[in-house]
């Protein structure tokens, strides 16, 4: 009998020692994949490069832009994404500073600045500085994607006077 216990413990550690463990997420790397995505994302909106942009986020992605609803999803993302095209507004310059990133797992959160040179047809152009949230979700190919991405800009809004 006490054999059989020994066979069944040593079976038991062996079992638990094989286990999958949940690999260190290292953040240096991830920082490094991230801001890479974000220099993308600026070339892409420079260009409308549409589909580059839906790569940029998972399937089931959230975008909160400034003054519009709340995104859901690639057909959503798209369409914003052509709506800002159709009506003229470009985005000649920018940069994003990642300024925190933790997580663990496959999951990260970023926090950043960014600057921006944004164009309008019936406008003259702005710079444009603000802040972000962004959550990233590395994906089964390896690359991170934005799971959920918010942005805001500095300036106050300015509301258009209403006439009674």
């Amino acid at each position: 009998m006490p054999k059989i216990v020994s066979v069944i413990l040593v079976i038991t550690v062996l079992i638990s020692c094989s286990s999958p463990q949940h690999k260190q997420l290292d953040l240096a790397q991830a920082r490094k994949a991230i801001e890479a995505q974000n220099a993308k994302w600026f070339e892409a909106i420079k260009q409308y490069d549409i589909a580059t942009l839906l790569l940029l986020y998972t399937d089931d992605a959230t975008v909160m832009p400034p003054n519009f609803p709340m995104l859901k999803g690639d057909r959503q993302i798209k369409t914003y994404y052509e709506r800002m095209s159709s009506r003229g507004v470009k985005i000649s310059k920018g940069v994003m500073n990642t300024l925190e990133l933790s997580g663990k797992d496959s999951t990260v959160y970023e926090i950043g600045q960014y600057i921006m040179n944004i164009e309008r047809r019936d406008m003259p152009m702005i710079s444009d500085t603000g802040k972000y949230n962004t959550i990233w979700k590395l994906q089964p190919d390896g690359i991170w994607r934005m799971y959920a991405d918010c942005w805001n800009s500095n300036k106050p809004l300015r509301l258009q006077q209403v006439n009674k």
